[in-house]
C-alpha cells in the first residue's frame, strides 16, 4: 500500500508540473525606445523555442505602461516592433487613438520562434521619440513543445500500469 501511495503522489506532482503556467516575462518598452529609425530598442535574450507576445496593462504585475503618447500629446498608440536581427524586423499594431484605453483595446499580439538562444529586440513605432511619453508593456510567454506533454502522459500511463500490476500481484 505504501508503494501505491508513493506512486499516487509522484503522479500528482507530474500533473501539477504539467499544468503550471509556462515561464512568462513582462518587458516594458519606453515610448522613447524606437526600433526603426533610431535603432535603440530593448534587447532581451531568450532560449530556443516558440514565444507568444501579448500586450498588457499596468494592472499586470511588473507592467509599467498601457500605451504611449506620441506627437506631443496628439495621440495614443500601442504599436511595437520585434526584431530578430537588424534585417528581420516586424511591427504589430498601429493607429492613433484619443485615449490610452482606446489604444490598448486595439493592441495586437504576436509570436516568434527561435532556433537557438539569442537576443530579441523590442521597440515602439514612431519616427521622433523626443515628444513621446508612456510606453508599451508586453507579456512574453514560452509555448510548451507538444513532445513535453506526450512524454508526461506516457510517464503517467507507465506509473498507472506499474501500480495496477503491483496490485494484481
Amino acid at each position: 500500500m505504501n508503494a501505491v501511495f508513493r506512486i499516487f503522489i509522484a503522479s500528482l506532482c507530474c500533473v501539477f508540473a504539467a499544468i503550471s503556467p509556462a515561464r512568462a516575462e513582462v518587458i516594458n518598452i519606453s515610448g522613447q525606445q524606437g526600433i526603426w529609425e533610431a535603432w535603440s530598442p530593448l534587447g532581451v535574450t531568450f532560449d530556443a523555442g516558440s514565444y507568444t507576445v501579448t500586450p498588457v496593462t499596468q494592472a499586470t504585475p511588473g507592467a509599467l505602461f498601457t500605451a504611449y503618447n506620441f506627437g506631443g500629446g496628439y495621440g495614443w498608440g500601442t504599436g511595437y516592433g520585434i526584431a530578430l536581427s537588424q534585417d528581420d524586423r516586424k511591427y504589430y499594431g498601429s493607429g492613433s487613438y484619443s485615449t490610452a484605453e482606446d489604444a490598448f483595446a486595439h493592441a495586437v499580439g504576436a509570436s516568434f520562434s527561435l532556433t537557438k538562444r539569442q537576443t530579441v529586440y523590442f521597440g515602439v513605432l514612431d519616427s521622433y521619440y523626443g515628444d513621446n511619453s508612456g510606453g508599451v508593456s508586453l507579456n512574453i510567454t514560452a509555448v510548451p513543445e507538444p513532445e513535453t506533454f506526450a512524454l508526461m502522459l506516457a510517464g503517467l500511463g507507465l506509473l498507472g500500469f506499474m501500480a495496477r500490476r503491483k496490485r494484481m500481484l
